[in-house]
């Protein structure tokens, strides 16, 4: 038992990717790991049903301009799910965006069994944590579907998982997608920093979320998947350093020339 714990802890603390329920972990681990399909276009005609057991398309979700988080797990699972939702929380409560007006977030189970009054439970659960009340409702949904919805989704995300007696063997990821439903970026973890996350949404819509600002810091950052978070360019901060510069020289002497001509 304290082996086993120890495993699990061990797992938890080194472990990017926070694989639960695998017996060889070491056999096992690539079968779980997500698979980097930035740039695939998942299918916005798959019908899943809401946590009020109404059938909707997945692209009922994705409106102009505006990114959407998928966020996959199963909602019956005892342990890495509930981390994942719980970062998604603290996320959203800590990020400048606004969700329901600048992105939408999509939570679906993997699980075909999962129905919906276990989507609406999780949905009670975890958007009653959000600090704004004001969030539009639907801002953040929770879906269930059958297998042939879900497999060709996970596909298409990379997102894979192993039946694990009652429970499942997967990984912890979110995935930032475009209005379009291409996949932008994604993130392995539990916790998430709200500045990647915040680039990785105004990157994603293509500039139009976010303000100026976010603009001239997505320019100097590129995301660094070797470390899962965005990275400073040097090379463009001394391009836009340089150019701040060049401006300023010319508005000093355009202001020195004025007052020559007064005088």
């Amino acid at each position: 038992m304290i082996r086993h714990l120890s495993l699990i802890l061990l797992i938890l603390l080194v472990n990017p990717l926070l694989v639960w329920g695998l017996d060889k972990p070491e056999a096992e681990l690539n079968l779980v790991t997500p698979l980097d399909k930035l740039g695939q276009q998942i299918d916005l005609s798959l019908n899943f049903q809401n946590s009020a057991g109404e059938t909707v398309p997945l692209s009922s979700f994705f409106k102009e301009n505006r990114p959407v988080i998928l966020v996959p797990g199963y909602f019956t699972c005892p342990h890495l799910c509930g981390l994942v939702f719980n970062g998604v929380v603290e996320l959203v409560n800590r990020l400048e965006l606004k969700l329901g007006q600048d992105y939408q977030i999509v939570t679906f189970s993997f699980d075909h069994t999962d129905t919906p009054e276990n989507a609406l439970a999780k949905k009670e659960e975890f958007t009653q944590l959000l600090q704004n009340k004001e969030t539009p409702k639907g801002a953040w949904e929770f879906l269930v579907g059958k297998e042939e919805q879900i497999a060709p989704l996970m596909a298409q995300l990379g997102y894979r998982y192993l039946k694990d007696g009652n429970d499942f063997a997967h990984s912890a990821a979110v995935y930032v997608m475009t209005p379009e439903g291409a996949i932008s970026q994604y993130f392995a973890n539990i916790k998430f920093k709200p500045f990647d996350l915040k680039l990785s949404l105004v990157e994603a819509s293509k500039g139009h979320v976010g303000s100026f600002i976010d603009q001239a810091l997505l320019f100097c950052f590129r995301f660094d998947h070797t470390k899962g978070q965005y990275t400073w360019l040097v090379d463009r901060s001394l391009k836009v350093s340089g150019a701040l510069v060049i401006l300023l020289l010319g508005g000093l002497l355009l202001k020195l020339w004025v007052l020559d001509k007064k005088n």
